[in-house]
């Protein structure tokens, strides 16, 4: 049910992401829509058009030989010339959605008229994780947003192809592959939460460096030798992080190293049954080319989808807090009401005001009186 809950979060804030990039950028999102999903066919196509040249050179039948090699050809050079369009449109939509981010963040800072949230420790961390990452998160959020689409139509397209040989060839596969899935995604959150959980300590430690190569601090720092004092807590705040995301990021290796092998064992049993067919005379040396080539690349494209999608996930968890952000309703409203201050009608006072800020006991004024 965990497991249900966590796909279904992911792909809920994959879809809410993705409107970002098309106000970010029109043309540049429609020129990625078609490369990204053309570069990952192409090479299960690729592999189709050699598979069809070599069973006729094993025939000597040559009837469609030269067409196959064209559109090989074609396919080839379709390759080559994508790959570095995607890069420069990805690269040029990245820096609109960085600059849209970072827009939607000021002016959603701007409607909040009221220190409300400023003065709640949770929500400081928030915004301070969402204010850091905001240079860097818009490039994870393209970077494994494509790569994640591309892996996932190129392994989709070799499973196709297995298909072809036998059904459960490719459920083999597909059963090897989600545990590995699912165990990267509960990972992958329990990494982020432990950032998140961790942002009080990295603010120390930013404070602690700002401290010994600040010229505002050089000279309390050298006066009171206060050096190893300050090396010596960010030493221990830094180890108390490190430990923590050690052992998240040990649990994840050991994890899919364990997957892997199960996943190997079946992909075995195949290669093996497909070895004998082609000994009988079933299948041509064509089909033994793509069988060897489509189950590796589906291994590959699908294992490179999980990784890269579990690294979204990550980042997905991140557009989850900016969402929220951008959510916030002032607590106070601002009135619209114009006054006169040179009428003689108005007239301000204040008796026995007294304020203090939420979730403290000390007041910052008190019993204040004012009269015009």
């Amino acid at each position: 049910m965990k497991i249900i809950k966590t796909v279904k979060k992911f792909l809920l804030l994959f879809i809410k992401s993705f409107p970002i990039f098309w106000k970010s950028s029109k043309l540049y999102t429609t020129i990625l829509l078609i490369t990204v999903p053309l570069q990952g066919i192409l090479p299960a196509l690729s592999l189709w058009l050699a598979k069809g040249m070599i069973d006729e050179l094993s025939t000597g039948v040559f009837t469609n030989l030269m067409i196959f090699f064209l559109f090989w050809l074609i396919a080839s050079f379709l390759s080559s010339i994508i790959s570095p369009i995607e890069m420069t449109f990805q690269g040029l939509l990245t820096d609109k959605l960085i600059y849209n981010i970072n827009r939607q963040l000021m002016e959603k800072s701007s409607k909040l008229t009221d220190l409300y949230y400023f003065e709640d420790s949770k929500f400081y961390d928030d915004i301070q994780v969402i204010e850091q990452e905001a240079a860097w998160r818009p490039v994870n959020l393209m970077v494994f947003a494509t790569s994640v689409i591309r892996n996932g139509i190129s392994g989709i397209s070799m499973l196709f192809l297995l298909t072809g040989f036998h059904p459960l060839i490719s459920l083999i596969i597909l059963i090897s592959i989600l545990p590995q899935a699912f165990v990267s995604y509960r990972l992958q959150r329990e990494a982020f939460e432990t950032m998140v959980d961790r942002s009080p300590d990295s603010r120390k430690l930013r404070y602690y460096s700002s401290v010994m190569l600040s010229k505002e601090h050089a000279k309390e720092v050298r006066l009171f030798k206060l050096s190893s004092f300050f090396i010596n807590k960010y030493d221990r705040v830094y180890n108390k992080i490190h430990q923590d995301i050690k052992n998240v990021r040990y649990k994840q290796a050991i994890y899919s190293i364990l997957l892997v092998l199960l996943g190997l064992i079946g992909i075995g049993f195949s290669f093996w049954w497909v070895i004998e067919q082609a000994i009988n005379g079933i299948f041509t040396p064509g089909d033994i080319l793509v069988f060897s080539s489509s189950i590796l690349l589906a291994r590959q494209s699908l294992s490179s989808m999980i990784e890269e999608s579990s690294l979204l996930y990550d980042t997905l968890l991140y557009m989850e807090k900016f969402f929220n952000f951008l959510s916030l309703k002032p607590i106070v409203n601002s009135g619209t009401k114009e006054m006169n201050l040179n009428d003689s009608d108005y007239e301000i006072t204040f008796h026995n005001v007294s304020f203090k800020y939420p979730k403290t006991d000390r007041y910052s004024l008190s019993n204040i009186n004012l009269n015009p």
